[in-house]
């Protein structure tokens, strides 16, 4: 016996970005493990790592430029939603990012599928989290927190 405690896992904080080009926005389908996210569209996004020591915006245009290749300009803090998971409260600080194309480049190793949408198109797709509809129509409605 060597002494040491397993460390349980933790579920880190994540950002995400209501990613927008003109009245478009950027769902994709993230390559998870489970038979309950096949299929769900979600935020682009993902953990807050370590090293992410600037901002959380910043954690998010690095998160943005290592899943999908783009360059993206931050315009303000959507808002946090919280989750449950497995006795654990996760927080996703959600930004509204800009870009200036809608050419992108998904890692297929993070992104099985990327897709532009019209916002109202969001309230007829099956969603992974379940509040990315609000955090959308905040965007278009001019609701961030600067």
């Amino acid at each position: 016996m060597s002494g040491t405690q397993p460390v349980p896992y933790i579920f880190p904080d994540t950002v995400r970005g209501v990613l927008t080009y003109k009245n478009h926005v950027l769902l994709v389908q993230h390559r998870h493990p489970g038979p309950q996210s096949q299929g769900a569209w979600e935020l682009p996004g993902g953990d807050i790592e370590e090293t992410d020591t600037a901002s959380l915006g910043d954690a998010l245009l690095r998160v943005l430029y290592e899943q999908l290749g783009v360059f993206a300009t931050l315009a303000g803090k959507v808002g946090i939603w919280a989750q449950q998971r497995e006795g654990l409260n996760r927080h996703h600080h959600v930004f509204h990012a800009e870009v200036q194309t809608m050419l992108i480049h998904p890692d297929p190793a993070e992104i099985v599928s990327a897709v532009w949408f019209a916002p109202q198109a969001v309230n007829y797709l099956p969603i992974m989290l379940g509040w990315e509809d609000d955090a959308i129509q905040r965007v278009f409605a001019g609701l961030t927190l600067g």
